[in-house]
């Protein structure tokens, strides 16, 4: 891949790092809040349902939390590939992966044959 289209790439990874990077942080300021609200509440109990309901919605948020940093994961490792120069290149064939397949998911590792084939065979991949 020449350097422009690299550049072109990073530029992708770095927009979606950041924007997922502020979702996360808003999310984990809501979780926050939502802690110090329940503290409130449990200091003077209006209703044990409410109670229960924000904690369910804390759990959904920390899993969502946890799903941001994942993919705050796998765009560091991106980019890190591009530093290295082996971002484009799938994993198992080592062909080059179609910019097709890299703009609609600019954190993969694998082509879109070889996903197909994994995928048939069961197997998971890092995708």
């Amino acid at each position: 891949m020449d350097a422009s289209k690299l550049e072109y790439f990073k530029q992708i990874l770095l927009n979606k790092r950041k924007e997922t990077k502020e979702n996360r942080d808003r999310l984990w300021n809501s979780i926050c809040q939502s802690y110090d609200s329940d503290d409130d509440s449990i200091r003077h109990p209006n209703d044990v349902a409410d109670h229960s309901t924000s904690l369910d919605e804390n759990e959904y948020s920390f899993q969502f939390l946890e799903r941001e940093d994942k993919y705050i994961q796998k765009l560091d490792k991106a980019l890190e590939m591009i530093k290295t120069g082996n971002y484009g290149i799938c994993r198992v064939c080592g062909q080059e992966i179609n910019e097709e397949r890299l703009k609609a998911v600019p954190t993969t590792n694998i082509c879109i044959n070889c996903k197909k084939f994994v995928s048939h065979n069961k197997r998971t991949p890092e995708d």
